[in-house]
C-alpha cells in the first residue's frame, strides 16, 4: 500500500530507485509488488532505453480512483497511531 501511497503524493511518475527510497521496501519485495500492481492495472511501467537506461512507474486511472479510500486509511492509522 506504501508504493500506490508514494506514487499518489509525488504526483509525477518514479524510479525504481525513488520508489525503493519512499517506501523502504527492499529491492526484491518492490519489484514483486510491482509487477503485481503492474499486471493488475494499478500501475503503469514505462522504459526508456536512454543511456542509463531506466524505468519509471505511475498509478493508472484506475488506482487513481483508489486515492480518496487511501486518504480515509492513512488519516484513520495516523490518528490511532501510538
Amino acid at each position: 500500500m506504501s508504493i500506490l501511497y508514494s506514487l499518489f503524493c509525488e504526483q509525477r511518475p518514479l524510479r525504481f530507485t525513488e520508489l525503493e527510497e519512499a517506501t523502504g521496501a527492499s529491492p526484491k519485495v518492490l519489484s514483486q509488488r510491482l509487477k503485481e500492481f503492474v499486471e493488475a492495472g494499478l500501475v503503469s511501467r514505462r522504459s526508456y532505453d536512454e543511456n542509463p537506461p531506466h524505468v519509471e512507474y505511475e498509478p493508472t486511472p484506475m488506482a487513481e480512483d483508489l486515492d480518496p479510500a487511501f486518504q480515509f486509511l492513512y488519516a484513520w492509522a495516523a490518528r490511532y497511531e501510538r
